[in-house]
């Protein structure tokens, strides 16, 4: 294993923007740099690049080895971009002057898993990414590691120094990443892997979904002890986000339920946006939370009043497979899908109807 220091610097540089047309193999994972207005995507052969999203022109394009690029994050207050690969490791690349310089890497991590990839930033900017069973802490101080047992479905900051990962074998954890580095288990599901968690704005109740089991909702003392309030009925929760406080949307297998408190009480409908169709993929709140936009695996774009749960329009824009959402910078209603297929579209959301706005045809290497 070779481990480097990051010696990270804040501050944001300009960008050298010489594009040129995009050849990538397979994109796989995408992460967006919302300040700069640059994509960067990843692919199945280890390619790289930085993205104008106006023409899906290449800015700058690297390597990180043969091998699969299972996930990307960014940092946009320090420059980073971490890439979790399916060679069992991480590359860590800054942006500066229009380029990605690699900074540091982790070879070697064991345990690896088809699925298994997650990247999480701090609210002051610490990055934690999970290679299946090892979950990977990067700070100025440099890059430490956690191995955990199982594979890790999801995780997420809590707190100023703790991170919640959620496991396969069924459990939830709290990982203190500080020096000294701790963990301990803070919730148990009965036998069935945890799939994904969200956290309340109010950073107190936290929401975990069971693959075939629950939904259960953990309140989070001062001590960080986690104590149950409810649990509900769950299938395949792949995505999970609260609207606000009182309102969380959880994927349910072809459809989204909506869970609430009200007056004191929680209450779950279930397929309260009904897709009607294949598994939801990823879905996304609009326009200051009047529509929400989901995607399906069958290669649908459906959008749902979000107060009523009325299925508005349904669109099929024929991506591949869709694997993810991005809102566009400083917009409501505009958008992005990308698939397996090396396609990404562009779309506008207008009078409760999808427009696709520009198509990004996949090129061949």
């Amino acid at each position: 294993m070779t481990e480097t220091p990051c010696g990270f610097a804040s501050g944001h540089l300009g960008l050298k923007r010489k594009s040129r047309p995009l050849i990538m193999h397979h994109i796989n994972s995408l992460a967006y740099f919302r300040a700069d207005n640059l994509f960067v995507l990843g692919d199945k052969r280890g390619n790289i690049a930085l993205v104008e999203p106006s023409n899906l022109d290449a800015v700058f394009e690297t390597n990180v080895g043969n091998t699969t690029i299972q996930a990307i994050g960014v940092c946009e207050a320090h420059r980073l971009v971490v890439t979790l690969n399916k060679d069992f490791s991480v590359t860590i690349l800054r942006l500066s002057d229009g380029k990605l310089d690699v900074i540091a890497s982790i070879n070697g991590l064991e345990h690896m898993v088809e699925d298994g990839y997650q990247v999480a930033f701090s609210e002051s900017q610490e990055i934690a990414g999970t290679t299946a069973e090892t979950v990977i802490f990067i700070d100025s101080g440099g890059i430490d590691r956690c191995d955990v047992g199982a594979a890790v479905r999801d995780l997420a900051f809590i707190g100023t120094d703790g991170v919640l990962a959620c496991l396969e074998d069924g459990k939830l954890i709290e990982i203190q990443w500080r020096h000294p580095m701790s963990s301990r288990t803070v919730f148990r599901s009965a036998g069935e892997p945890i799939w994904s968690l969200a956290i309340n704005p109010d950073n107190k109740t936290i929401a975990v979904g069971e693959r075939m089991g629950r939904i259960v909702i953990l309140n989070r003392d001062e001590s960080g002890s986690m104590e149950e309030v409810i649990s509900t009925s769950s299938r395949i929760p792949k995505r999970m986000k609260w609207l606000n406080r009182e309102i969380l949307l959880v994927v349910h297998s072809s459809a989204i339920d909506r869970i609430s408190y009200i007056e004191g009480k929680w209450s779950h409908e279930e397929n309260f946006y009904n897709g009607q169709s294949n598994t939801v993929e990823d879905f996304l709140i609009l326009e200051n939370g009047r529509f929400l936009v989901g995607i399906t695996y069958n290669k649908l774009i459906l959008v749902w009043d979000v107060a009523t749960g009325e299925l508005l329009s349904s669109s099929y824009w024929d991506f591949d497979y869709a694997k993810g959402m991005l809102l566009e910078k400083n917009s409501k209603n505009e958008f992005y899908v990308y698939g397996r297929d090396m396609v990404m579209k562009k779309f506008c959301l207008h009078d409760a109807q999808v427009n696709c706005l520009k198509i990004f045809e996949k090129t061949n290497s």
